[in-house]
């Protein structure tokens, strides 16, 4: 197999990134995509040049020329189209977060350990170059062992306002802080133990999303590294880039700091001053580049190498347990203990 066939299911903002992806790759076909919102699916089929489209992702699902697919519907509704896609033997790389109940990672992991097929959860900032090197570096030693990790990543307030219809059924922790949650557990090396969080709200709820407004939350691992977690989406509309992010990784020799909320590149006109994200996704030569069309890469590389990916549902599961954790610790007000 030299060439994977793929559809994606789903083509709100983060679908389409896929979608875009694929059909950069030289390594894959963009064969399908299925979206309930058949306008939108027609306009993104006709831009990328996909030859079929579907209304039913279960119809999609009936192509056997399809091998693999990408399940970018909203958070809280990965379930059935990943178990859907594994009972119909396509390969699945599921957008984070895996899924936002507990039960639902648990019947996922359950229909792919019955399967022969490879299962990746979209991590993507595995992928992202400052954090891919900076990895690299704590594994060469060059800060020692890791103490201490700290992790901002804040949102724009049109996210919960106006890009998702969904947030109420979703929060700063699911959509937002899961990055962070999955990079302390990989700069870590360890799972979480211990939570204790505490949010606010009412900006967003007196503008018509009932949500949180922040969260920060204090975690420890299991190999007692300490991490600071701190998410918002509440940024002003006139912040000049989509997100504030901030990563820092404090060890026995040394320290190390990421922001990648620069970008290395800015753009000033008479009306505005930008940091455009070019690290997500830009094309270089007919060739896509970027940390999303990293992790697509590395899906379909391991489907055609047969290798298994580097962020499996056991990790997507590792990230809903430690949300759900941070979640239960501010609604309830206590310390919240996972390894228990």
């Amino acid at each position: 197999m030299d060439e994977l066939n793929v559809g994606v299911i789903g083509v709100g903002l983060q679908g389409q990134i896929h979608a875009k992806s694929y059909s950069l790759l030289k390594e894959a076909n963009l064969e399908a995509i299925a979206d309930i919102n058949e306008k939108k699916a027609r306009k993104i089929a006709e831009k990328l040049d996909v030859p079929k489209m579907y209304k039913n992702y279960e119809n999609m699902l009936e192509d056997p020329e399809i091998e693999a697919v990408s399940v970018a519907t909203p958070d809280f509704l990965h379930r059935d189209p990943v178990i859907d896609s594994i009972e119909a033997e396509k390969h699945v790389l599921c957008e984070k977060p895996m899924a936002t109940k507990i039960e639902d990672a648990e019947d996922m992991i359950k229909a792919w350990e019955k399967s022969d097929v490879k299962f990746m959860v979209c991590f993507e900032n595995r992928w992202n170059p400052p954090f891919r090197d900076a990895k690299r570096k704590i594994e060469n030693g060059d800060i020692g062992r890791p103490i201490y990790i700290y992790a901002r990543l804040n949102a724009k307030r049109s996210v919960p306002l106006e890009m998702l219809s969904w947030s109420d059924k979703s929060s700063p922790v699911f959509f937002i802080a899961v990055h962070t949650l999955d990079l302390c557990r990989w700069f870590g090396e360890s799972n979480v133990s211990v939570v204790d969080a505490h949010g606010c709200s009412g900006f967003l709820k007196e503008r018509g999303a009932d949500v949180l407004d922040s969260v920060q939350s204090l975690i420890t691992l299991e190999n007692d590294v300490e991490c600071l977690m701190e998410s918002n989406w509440i940024l002003p509309e006139s912040f000049p880039h989509g997100y504030d992010f901030e990563f820092g990784v404090y060890g026995s020799e040394g320290t190390l700091e990421v922001n990648t909320t620069h970008q290395t590149c800015s753009v000033t006109t008479d009306d505005s001053f930008i940091y455009p994200e070019i690290f997500r996704i830009m094309s270089v030569d007919d060739s896509p580049y970027g940390f999303v069309p990293g992790a697509v890469r590395h899906f379909v590389q391991s489907v055609l190498e047969d290798k298994a990916p580097m962020t499996s549902p056991l990790d997507g599961k590792a990230a809903t347990e430690a949300a759900l954790a941070i979640l239960e610790s501010i609604d309830k007000n206590k310390t919240v203990k996972l390894s228990e």
